[in-house]
């Protein structure tokens, strides 16, 4: 007899069986049924249309490599050239760039777990993909760079006010104190101040630096940031955040030195001609998952709340 045949005289005993003890008035005991069907996945139960189904995944192969991806500048107030780095693991043998739109790459250095290319000259939006190979898989990032400068009005999301002083590179302005600007900061503001360095890049190494003012005891927590984007209080170039009860973060025109001790930049690296904003806000806990932290200019801080303006110090490296 076939595996159908069978089923179907099983099915007619358990509805014989099931009747009988019906019409006896008894009630038919329950079983269980055990069905060992194989899945590699995860067996899942749709209750609406009784399917039970079996899905499966397919984990990127153990050893492929992973990237990320950065761009510098990130934006660009007009053309210029940009540098693109992809960082590795896995020790890939191979990179291969693609950009859309399409885009002519200068090529680069390749260090095994980090690979460099550039764009001479980028003048519109453009998406930026590496993809890094070695024996065992691939592995993709992207990275978008906009060209404009940001125009409008500056409003950042999360603060009850957005503070903006224009620092014209070429004027002779060395502080800037909220609390005689534009009727404060607040207890939950953001400062934004746009500037556009330009040369020579000489690499000599300045500071901006920040303290409340006039209430100088008032020590909470405050973020510091340089970003070519508005309100960006986390950005990915290295050595651009500070923070403190009175932080002060360094930076230089052209290429930061290298710190011969933890072979980190000891500076952010700013590029003549590009748009760049000084973001400050009394904030803490600042991650990518949190990008505007928590707020610091709160009751508990101290005996000189709610007066939380701010003082910058403003410099240039000597000669610009």
């Amino acid at each position: 007899m076939s595996h159908r045949g069978m089923f179907r005289t099983f099915l007619s005993i358990v509805s014989v069986s099931i009747s009988a003890a019906a019409l006896l008035g008894a009630t038919p005991a329950r079983s269980a049924v055990t069905i060992d069907i194989p899945c590699s996945g995860t067996w899942n139960w749709d209750a609406a249309n009784k399917i039970l189904s079996c899905q499966t995944t397919t984990p990127p192969a153990p050893g492929a490599p992973g990237c990320t991806l950065s761009a510098s500048p990130s934006s660009l107030s007009a053309a210029g050239p940009v540098t693109l780095t992809a960082s590795c693991s896995n020790s890939p043998t191979s990179y291969t760039w693609s950009a859309s739109p399409a885009v002519t790459f200068t090529g680069g250095a390749d260090t095994g777990a980090t690979n460099t290319n550039g764009i001479g000259q980028l003048s519109a939006n453009t998406t930026f993909t590496v993809t890094a190979t070695n024996g065992t898989g691939s592995g993709q990032a992207s990275k978008s760079v906009q060209v404009g400068a940001v125009t409008g009005a500056i409003s950042c999301p999360g603060f009850a006010k957005t503070l903006v002083v224009n620092w014209d590179w070429a004027s002779s302005l060395s502080k800037v104190d909220t609390y005689q600007t534009q009727g404060g900061l607040g207890t939950n503001g953001i400062l934004v101040i746009p500037f556009t360095p330009t040369g020579p890049a000489d690499n000599v190494e300045v500071k901006f630096s920040a303290a409340n003012y006039p209430a100088a005891n008032m020590v909470n927590t405050k973020r510091l940031a340089i970003s070519t984007q508005p309100c960006d209080l986390n950005p990915s170039e290295p050595a651009s955040v500070a923070s403190g009860s009175t932080p002060s973060l360094a930076y230089v025109i052209g290429t930061a030195p290298v710190n011969f001790i933890n072979g980190l930049p000891s500076a952010a690296s700013l590029t003549p001609g590009v748009q760049y904003y000084l973001n400050v806000a009394e904030r803490k806990g600042v991650t990518a998952s949190l990008p505007s932290g928590t707020q610091t200019c709160v009751p508990t801080a101290g005996s000189f709340y709610p007066a939380c303006e701010l003082r910058l110090s403003l410099q240039k490296p000597t000669g610009h």
